[in-house]
């Protein structure tokens, strides 16, 4: 299989998220004992595996690459909001709520809504089409994907366990000390960095049609 990809530097920010991203995840390892570890392992993983998937979405020539890359991609996208809770959860020493019922009852949106992804193709829940554009500024050939109702459904979720995970951290905040609170602080700004991104992503308020969110999201972890 030949796999052609279009010669843009746009890609060198992903490329460089892939390996900084794994790489941290590799070095982490090694504390894996630690309770917050697990879950912060996790986010690099994920935001690595997204960050790869999103160079083949806007490299690749193909519709049918682009497709595949879009798809898998959801599996990071997905993990990296479950395991960044999780990992919030840890931090702020409420491990309690880490059971594997409510793990479990966490992972069935998600799983349903890989299913939904990856049979797009009989419903368009997610994806309501799929087609090939030219951006005017970047010239590059970039993946029509208008979003269907499914997605908006997968936002709600996304940012409401967001949501949820913060709070633990802001509650957090106030009862440390002054040390403490600069960590939490880096925590939370790191978190909004990726996904205020997002949002701009969302409302097309970019220049050019690239989704930077997953870039955004090896920068926080890397914060």
């Amino acid at each position: 299989i030949i796999v052609q990809m279009q010669p843009t530097p746009l890609l060198y920010p992903w490329l460089l998220s892939v390996t900084l991203t794994f790489l941290m995840g590799l070095y982490v390892l090694r504390y894996r004992r630690h309770v917050a570890a697990i879950p912060f392992i996790l986010m690099c993983f994920f935001a690595s595996f997204w960050a790869f998937c999103y160079i083949f979405e806007l490299g690749a020539t193909s519709l049918e690459l682009k497709i595949w890359g879009v798809k898998l991609a959801y599996i990071g996208i997905l993990g990296l909001p479950l395991s960044w809770t999780a990992f919030a959860l840890a931090y702020s020493s409420h491990t309690n709520w880490l059971t594997k019922r409510n793990i479990a009852l966490a992972l069935i949106f998600p799983i349903t809504t890989l299913i939904v992804i990856f049979t797009n193709e009989y419903h368009h829940w997610f994806f309501t089409d799929f087609g090939l554009q030219t951006d005017k500024i970047s010239g590059l050939i970039l993946i029509y994907d208008p979003l269907g109702w499914w997605f908006w459904l997968h936002a709600i979720y996304t940012y409401g366990i967001l949501i949820f995970g913060s709070y633990f951290l802001v509650r957090e905040y106030w009862e440390k000390r002054e040390v403490y609170r600069s960590q939490i602080a880096i925590n939370m700004t790191a978190i909004l960095l990726p996904w205020i991104s997002n949002g701009i992503v969302i409302a097309g308020l970019l220049p050019i049609r690239i989704d930077i969110t997953s870039v955004m999201f090896s920068i926080s972890i890397l914060i």
